[in-house]
């Protein structure tokens, strides 16, 4: 399975929820996002974190940025494995920084 830009794009969508409205207002996107994270690999551990409601939003809302940063990087991925970022991944980097 490979993120598509159309997966990017509804990554950067609820992260615009999650930073207006917090991460609760997101929660049928945010278990999806989760179910897509599994299938593609990505830490358990995040995973785990960005679903667990019983965590302080703030470990959750970082889990939500790593798991996007990975996911929207494998949008770039190469025939060979090689990674290029994507804008989305991009943009990802720039709200972490945040």
């Amino acid at each position: 399975m490979r993120t598509t830009s159309a997966q990017a794009e509804r990554i950067i969508r609820v992260g615009e929820v999650i930073a207006r409205n917090g991460i609760a207002a997101a929660a049928v996107d945010v278990l999806l996002l989760a179910h897509d994270a599994r299938d593609l690999g990505i830490d358990a551990l995040l995973v785990d974190a960005l679903v667990d409601e019983s965590a302080p939003e703030v470990v959750r809302q970082r889990a939500f940025v790593l798991i996007g940063m990975r996911m929207a990087s494998m949008s770039g991925q190469t025939t060979d494995g090689a990674v290029m970022p994507s804008a989305a991944a991009q943009s990802f980097r720039v709200a972490a920084a945040h």
